[in-house]
């Protein structure tokens, strides 16, 4: 049984919400944060008179992020599907970073952001850039461009809910 099914269906914890909470799971999973971070992040939230909450405390002893990530289900409970503004977010941050190809970045954009919605206000954006690889002969400046202005946009604000976890 998790803390949340103790709580009869209200969010256990006041230190991250249920989105927060699916970031830090999601930084995790894709080694975006590392297991050290998560275990900064964790002391970060002690204060002088005590741990806050239980589940901060144990992922202060973990081993691996595996054991992060399990305590994070385990004490808060099912953790919601990442935002889809965090997914993009990452994508971008990785993106900027030169993890990933422009192209790379087009293909990921538009999976996240034309396949399950057309009402995306960046859909079209996305799929002009995509369209850029198909005829254009200058292709891959051009992609860049677009995205760069996605970027310019939307990177902020993800990158402002991403530093939370970093201590």
């Amino acid at each position: 049984m998790s803390l949340a099914d103790d709580q009869n269906g209200v969010w256990p914890s006041t230190i991250l919400g249920p989105a927060e909470a699916s970031l830090f799971a999601l930084l995790l999973s894709q080694n975006a944060l590392s297991h050290v971070d998560a275990v900064n992040w964790a002391y970060a939230q002690y204060t002088e008179a005590a741990c806050p909450e239980p589940w901060i405390d144990a992922i202060a002893q973990t081993a691996t992020t595996a054991e992060v990530i399990n305590i994070l289900k385990d004490y808060l409970g099912p953790l919601p599907a990442p935002d889809q503004q965090d997914l993009v977010g990452e994508t971008l941050y990785q993106w900027q970073r030169e993890n990933i190809s422009t192209r790379e970045c087009v293909d990921v954009l538009r999976q996240q952001l034309c396949e399950n919605t057309e009402a995306h206000p960046l859909a079209k954006r996305i799929r002009a850039a995509d369209h850029f690889f198909d005829f254009h002969p200058d292709a891959a400046r051009m992609a860049y461009m677009e995205i760069h202005t996605i970027a310019e946009e939307l990177l902020p604000p993800y990158l402002s809910r991403r530093a939370r976890f970093i201590a």
